[in-house]
């Protein structure tokens, strides 16, 4: 959080093709059990989890992915950092294509009755 996201932002190689950079933590007991109510009750997970947060870095492209992360300075400064953040062996990777349905700009309105 403190350390890792500055050094994201002092490589050029990659801020240059990263389209967002985005930390999510994990809400803490309380935290779950308020949206719990706030969602009527729906049952969420409050055991620890194996992990404590999701990254979600985005590319408009899977060249532009290739070109950041084979870059020297991401191998030789960013990637050790990241070893230290994961697990390798069990952390998973999702390589998406977006299908907006909306978003601020295009949000649906109710029709009136």
């Amino acid at each position: 959080r403190e350390e890792h996201a500055p050094l994201v932002k002092s490589v050029p190689e990659l801020t240059r093709r990263m389209r967002r950079y985005v930390q999510n933590h994990m809400l803490d007991e309380a935290g779950y059990a308020e949206a719990s109510k706030a969602m009527g009750g729906l049952a969420l997970p409050t055991a620890p989890m194996d992990f404590d947060g999701v990254v979600e870095v985005w590319y408009d492209s899977l060249e532009d992915l290739q070109a950041s992360t084979s870059s020297q300075h991401y191998l030789d400064v960013i990637r050790p950092d990241e070893m230290k953040l994961i697990d390798a062996e069990r952390c998973v990777m999702f390589l998406i294509n977006e299908n907006v349905v909306f978003d601020e700009a295009n949000r649906p309105v109710a029709e009136s009755g």
